[in-house]
């Protein structure tokens, strides 16, 4: 379900996770709502338009920079004709600790830069052009510097310097779950994964996050498949199985134990 604008130009694409693209978005385009199975930033750098971002509507204009990750859902409408940079990248192209912190910071990337942030984060973006477009064995190591320079700003201005280094286990289970949970995984898949017992895991995320494992691999899920019901025409088996569930039975069960009414009921809501 990936839909595209009409119009676009300079698109760039990398081996390793990662594509840039200079957009050209003439008025009256209206971007559907839709996701993605990787990381995705984007900044206008000119026109104006209306964002929806996880259901909250923002008006966008130049300097308005927004950061989705695997499970946001978002739409664009162009009011005039918009020019913005778009980067797509996964966990390959930052280090562990970065995309630890966008996988746990659910609707917090979105605001707007000042004249002065806008103005360099674009000269980044010019200089990933420019590097993109080059040979040097060096590239590559100097492309990941530069997303991770944009992806380190926009977390330092959305969290206005309030993040917390303390529960590491905790953020690198939610960060797994977050990448995972349309796989089918459970807490010993992680624990093996990330080198702990499942009890001590089971515990300190208990102790931490105010839920146990399953519950919050459920709610990943669940809001996962609230949004496919809102946006797709995908029929509900095929959105429990997208939503990493192997029993449209039990993916029925618990959608109603926890919305209170059945995916056909809420979908008929939109």
């Amino acid at each position: 379900m990936e839909c595209k604008i009409k119009q676009y130009k300079s698109e760039l694409s990398l081996d390793g996770g990662f594509e840039l693209y200079k957009r050209l978005i003439p008025a009256g385009t209206v971007y559907p709502l839709h996701w993605h199975n990787f990381f995705e930033f984007e900044i206008i750098v000119d026109g104006k338009g209306i964002h929806t971002y996880n259901n909250n509507v923002y008006p966008v204009d130049r300097g308005s920079a927004f950061m989705m990750s695997y499970y946001d859902f978002h739409s664009l409408t162009a009011l005039t004709d918009i020019t913005l940079y778009c980067i797509h990248f996964d966990e390959s192209t930052i280090d562990k600790k970065t995309a630890g912190i966008l996988s746990t910071s659910i609707n917090k990337f979105h605001f707007d830069f000042d004249a002065a942030g806008t103005e360099k984060i674009q000269l980044i973006m010019e200089r990933l052009e420019s590097e993109t477009s080059g040979k040097d064995v060096l590239r590559d190591i100097m492309i990941k510097n530069l997303v991770s320079e944009i992806v380190i700003e926009m977390i330092r201005k959305s969290t206005d310097g309030t993040l917390q280094s303390s529960m590491p286990a905790v953020q690198q289970i939610m960060a797994y779950v977050n990448a995972n949970f349309r796989k089918h995984i459970n807490l010993e898949t992680i624990a093996g994964d990330l080198s702990f017992t499942p009890n001590y895991l089971g515990h300190i995320f208990k102790q931490h996050a105010g839920s146990t494992f399953n519950e919050y691999l459920n709610t990943m899920r669940l809001k996962y498949a609230c949004n496919l019901l809102t946006v797709s025409d995908l029929s509900v088996k095929e959105i429990a199985f997208e939503s990493g569930y192997n029993s449209v039975e039990y993916f029925m069960y618990i959608f109603k134990k926890k919305i209170m009414m059945t995916p056909g009921e809420y979908r008929k809501r939109k």
